[in-house]
C-alpha cells in the first residue's frame, strides 16, 4: 500500500515538469480602416499554460477583461494573461491606422472675363489607393479644365471609404476689358486725334491702331475710319472702330490794323487771331513797292516789325495770307497793316 502511493505523487510531478510555459500573442481581427476609426478589435492568442485564461488589457482600452479588445482608435496595447497556475504572460502591439487622408488644391483662374480656361488639380496624399472624387460639378476626375468663374467642392474618398472634403475653391476672372474713347474732329486746318482709357483686365495694356500706332493716343487723323485693339497681360482683347469726320469750319484768320514797335511794352507786335486753326497757313507781308518785308509759315508766331533785323518805317504795309499751303481752294486773305510810333 505504501508502495502505490509513492507512484502516484511521481506521476503528477512529471505532469507538471512537462506543461508547456505560457504564452500570449495579439492578432488584429478587425483593423482600422481610416485615421480616426475606433472600430478597432485586438485577440488575445495564450498558449501554453494551463487553462482557464483570465484577460487583462492595458488602461487605453478602458481595461477590458475580455479575450477580445474592442472599440479601439490608433495605439499601442498591452494585455496580461493568467493561467489557472497564476502564471502570467504580457504582450503588446501597435494597432496603426492608414496616414490621413488630405488633398490640396492648385488652380488657375480664367484668363479673361467671361472666359471658360480655368483648371483646379488635386494632390491627394494618406489614405489607401485608389482615390475617387466628387465635384459639386458632378464631374469625377482628380482635375478638371475649362472652368468658369465660381466657387467648387469635392469629395475624396480612398479604397476603404474614407473620405474629405475640399469644400471651397473660388476661381476668379478679371473684371471685363472697358474701354472709353475720345476723339476730335478735323476742324479748320486742324486734324483730327483719337484717345483711349482702359479699366478692367490685368495691366500692363497693348495698343495696336489701324494707323500701326501702338500708344494710347494717335493724332494727326483725316477724315475716315480707324480702329485700334487693346490687349491686357493675359492677352484679352476688345476692338473698337470710330469715324473722323470734318466739323464745319466756322473761324478766320484776324489780323490786327496797326501795331507801334516801339518797345513800350504795348501793342508792340503785329498778332492774327486764330492762327491755331491754320497750322498750314503761309503769311508774306509787302511794302507799297511790293518789297517783301516778313514771310513765314505753319504756326504763326507775332511779327516784331524787323527786317534784316532793322526796324522797317513807319508806314502802310500789305500782308497776303494762304490759308492752306497744301490746298489752294482753302483761300487767302488779303489787307493792310499800319505800322505807327
Amino acid at each position: 500500500m505504501k508502495k502505490s502511493y509513492l507512484l502516484i505523487i511521481m506521476i503528477i510531478t512529471v505532469g507538471k515538469l512537462f506543461c508547456q510555459p505560457l504564452s500570449v500573442s495579439i492578432q488584429i481581427t478587425n483593423p482600422l480602416n481610416c485615421k480616426h476609426d475606433t472600430n478597432g478589435v485586438l485577440q488575445a492568442i495564450p498558449t501554453g499554460g494551463t487553462t482557464p485564461y483570465t484577460f487583462s488589457w492595458s488602461e487605453n482600452t478602458e481595461n477590458q477583461t475580455t479575450q477580445s479588445a474592442s472599440n479601439l482608435k490608433e495605439s499601442t496595447y498591452f494585455v496580461t494573461v493568467t493561467d489557472k497556475n497564476l502564471d502570467q504572460a504580457t504582450t503588446s502591439i501597435a494597432l496603426i491606422a492608414p496616414q490621413k487622408l488630405t488633398g490640396i488644391e492648385t488652380i488657375e483662374n480664367p484668363t479673361c472675363f467671361n472666359e471658360k480656361n480655368g483648371s483646379i488639380t488635386l494632390f491627394v496624399s494618406g489614405g489607401t489607393t485608389p482615390y475617387t472624387y466628387l465635384w459639386n460639378t458632378n464631374q469625377t476626375l482628380e482635375k478638371l479644365t475649362e472652368l468658369p468663374q465660381g466657387t467648387y467642392s469635392v469629395i475624396i474618398q480612398d479604397n476603404n471609404g474614407c473620405d474629405t472634403t475640399i469644400s471651397t475653391i473660388i476661381l476668379t476672372e478679371p473684371e471685363k476689358l472697358e474701354i472709353t474713347l475720345t476723339t476730335t474732329n478735323v476742324f479748320c486746318q486742324t486734324l483730327g486725334s483719337a484717345s483711349v482709357e482702359v479699366q478692367g483686365g490685368i495691366e500692363p495694356y497693348s495698343y495696336k491702331w489701324s494707323t500701326s500706332e501702338t500708344t494710347n493716343i494717335i493724332k494727326n487723323l483725316g477724315i475716315g475710319t480707324y480702329s485700334t485693339e487693346i490687349k491686357d497681360k493675359n492677352n484679352c482683347s476688345e476692338t473698337i472702330s470710330f469715324t473722323i469726320s470734318d466739323d464745319k469750319c466756322d473761324k478766320e484768320l484776324i489780323p490786327s490794323k496797326v501795331f507801334t514797335p516801339n518797345g513800350d511794352g504795348i501793342n508792340d507786335e503785329w498778332t492774327i487771331g486764330n492762327t491755331q486753326y491754320f497750322p498750314n497757313a503761309q503769311y508774306f507781308v509787302y511794302d507799297r513797292r511790293g518789297q517783301l518785308v516778313h514771310s513765314q509759315k505753319g504756326f504763326f508766331e507775332p511779327w516784331d516789325g524787323r527786317f534784316a533785323g532793322i526796324i522797317v518805317p513807319f508806314a502802310t504795309y500789305y500782308y497776303v495770307i494762304i490759308k492752306d499751303k497744301e490746298n489752294k481752294n482753302a483761300g487767302t486773305v488779303t489787307g493792310s497793316v499800319n505800322i505807327v510810333k
